[in-house]
């Protein structure tokens, strides 16, 4: 699965505006060690700023939204 977003209103981790944020990730299921690509930017040079907290809230976010129908049937 390859994804390629422009992000809506929300606002992102990376302290880009919506409407500048720009990612590209790609998941790998790889049996027991699914895992994901991603790359994050600006689509205006020298605007972004990503720290670790964006970083885990970026994650948090795909994970949620990659395995969100197997969340569903497991709770």
């Amino acid at each position: 699965m390859r994804a390629k977003e422009e992000c809506g209103s929300h606002n992102t981790p990376a302290k880009i505006p919506p409407g500048d944020f720009r990612w590209y990730a790609a998941f790998h299921d790889e049996g027991e060690r699914p895992h994901i690509h991603m790359m994050a930017w600006s689509a205006k040079p020298g605007q972004a700023y990503l720290s670790k907290e964006g970083i885990r809230q970026i994650k948090s976010k795909l994970t949620n939204d990659i395995f969100r129908n197997e969340m569903h049937s497991t709770f």
